[in-house]
C-alpha cells in the first residue's frame, strides 16, 4: 500500500504540472514533452501518451489505449473536460483527488506498521528458548504456521480491499466491520461524487453522468445502486428522489445536498463539496482508527503470547 501511495502522489504531481502547462498556453504535445521525463511506470505511460497525441489523438483517447495503467474514471474525466473545453480544471481536480488518496493510503500504512511489528514480535520472541534446547527446526515448527496465518490473513484482507471486494459476501463482511466499514463507505461515496461531479460540470447529460459514475465504483453495492439511480432518472425521477430510494448506499445528508443542488442549479459544486466532506469524514475515522489499532495490536499480541506459552507448557508436562 505504501508503493501505491507513492504512485498516487506521483500521479497527482503529473496532473498538477500538466494543468499548469495548459494554463500557460502550451499544446498537449508540448505539455506532455515538458512533464514526461523520468523513469518508472508513470513516465513510460506518459511517453506513450505523448506519442499518441503526436499522432493526432486527444489525451483521453491516448489514455484509452493503455487502460492497464490509466483508470477508467481518469479517461472519462479527461474526455468530458475535452468536450467542454475545461481540461485544465479537470486536471487540477484529478491532481487533488490523487493527492488526497495518496495521503490517506500513506497514513493508513503508518498506522499499521507499529501493530504489525508488535504482532511479529509476539510470535517470534516467546519460543526463542527452543533454539537452545531443541534447535532451529523445532523453533521454526512453532513460529512458521503462526507467521503464515498472520501474513496470509493480511494478504487476503489487502487483496479484498484493493480489488474492491468483488464478491458480495466479502464486501458485506468488510462493510460490517467497525470503523473500517465506515471508511470504505465514505471512500466509495467520495469516488462516486467525484466522477459524477466532473461529468456534470463538463456538461454531460445527467443519465449518462449517473451511469458512468456508477460503472466507475469499485464496490459492487455502489455499482448496482448507482445503476438503479441512473435508470430511475432516465424514467423521469429527480436525482435526489432516485438516490433516496437507496438509503443503504447514499446517506440522507448526500441526498439532501443533491436536492439543494438540483433546485439551485449548482449540482456540480454540491457534488464537489460532498466529495470533500466524505474525504474529511474519512480523515476523522482514520484518526479514531489510529488510536484503536495499537491497543488492538497489544491485545492480539497478548493472546498470541498466552497461546504460545500454554502450548509450550503443555508440551513440557
Amino acid at each position: 500500500m505504501g508503493l501505491r501511495a507513492s504512485a498516487d502522489q506521483a500521479r497527482a504531481r503529473f496532473y498538477a504540472n500538466l494543468a499548469t502547462a495548459f494554463d500557460a498556453g502550451l499544446t498537449a504535445d508540448q505539455a506532455l514533452a515538458l512533464v514526461e521525463g523520468g523513469d518508472g511506470r508513470l513516465a513510460a505511460a506518459v511517453r506513450g501518451l505523448g506519442q499518441a497525441v503526436r499522432r493526432g489523438q486527444p489525451l483521453s483517447e491516448g489514455m484509452g489505449r493503455n487502460e492497464s495503467f490509466w483508470n477508467g474514471f481518469e479517461i472519462d474525466s479527461l474526455a468530458a473536460g475535452e468536450r467542454a473545453g475545461r481540461l485544465p480544471e479537470v486536471l487540477r481536480r484529478l491532481a487533488e483527488y490523487f493527492e488526497i488518496r495518496g495521503r490517506t493510503r500513506q497514513r493508513i500504512v503508518s498506522a499499521l506498521i507499529y501493530p504489525w511489528l508488535v504482532l511479529n514480535l509476539a510470535i517470534l520472541l516467546p519460543p526463542l528458548y527452543l533454539l537452545v534446547g531443541d534447535g532451529i527446526g523445532t523453533y521454526l515448527a512453532w513460529v512458521v504456521p503462526l507467521l503464515v496465518a498472520l501474513y496470509g490473513g493480511g494478504a487476503a484482507i489487502w487483496w479484498t480491499v484493493a480489488r474492491g471486494a468483488r464478491g458480495d459476501s466479502a464486501e458485506r463482511l468488510l462493510l460490517s466491520l467497525p470503523l473500517i466499514g465506515q471508511i470504505l463507505r465514505e471512500l466509495a461515496l467520495a469516488d462516486y461524487a467525484f466522477v459524477f461531479g466532473i461529468l456534470v460540470a463538463t456538461g454531460a447529460p445527467l443519465t449518462e453522468a449517473l451511469a458512468r459514475a456508477a460503472r466507475k465504483c469499485r464496490r459492487t453495492r455502489w455499482r448496482a445502486a448507482g445503476g438503479r439511480v441512473a435508470a430511475a432518472v432516465g424514467e423521469g425521477a429527480a436525482i435526489h428522489e432516485a438516490l433516496a430510494r437507496e438509503p443503504d448506499v447514499f446517506p440522507r445528508s448526500f441526498v439532501e445536498a443533491v436536492r439543494v443542488g438540483e433546485a439551485t442549479g449548482t449540482l456540480d459544486h454540491v457534488l464537489m463539496r460532498s466529495e470533500r466532506a466524505a474525504r474529511h469524514q474519512v480523515e476523522r475515522e482514520l484518526e479514531r482508527l489510529f488510536v484503536i489499532l495499537p491497543v488492538l495490536g497489544y491485545a492480539v499480541a497478548g493472546i498470541v503470547v498466552a497461546w504460545v506459552a500454554i502450548r509450550l507448557l503443555t508440551s513440557l508436562i
